[in-house]
């Protein structure tokens, strides 16, 4: 899900925040700063493409991305998910 895991949100909130009435805010904000970090992302692999063929950065992003995707999926905590997610 790229914008926001809204499937999972429910689950989420009773997990890792079940009394916090923001949770619903800290979850969506965890998407926004995903698309905040694309912007610095491009200008990295842009430049490593520049430098090195863009063969080679779209392989290595892309098991980067997998990894951390990966990474991401199995989260223990909230804090963990949002720092991964960005």
């Amino acid at each position: 899900v790229v914008l926001s895991p809204v499937f999972l949100k429910k689950p989420m909130i009773e997990e890792w925040m079940p009394n916090d009435p923001n949770a619903g805010y800290k979850i969506a904000s965890a998407s926004q700063v995903m698309f905040i970090t694309w912007i610095f992302g491009a200008l990295f692999w842009t430049s490593l493409a520049d430098r090195f063929g863009r063969l080679r950065t779209t392989y290595c992003s892309a098991w980067i991305s997998v990894c951390v995707s990966a990474l991401t999926a199995a989260s223990s905590s909230f804090e963990m998910f949002y720092v991964l997610r960005a």
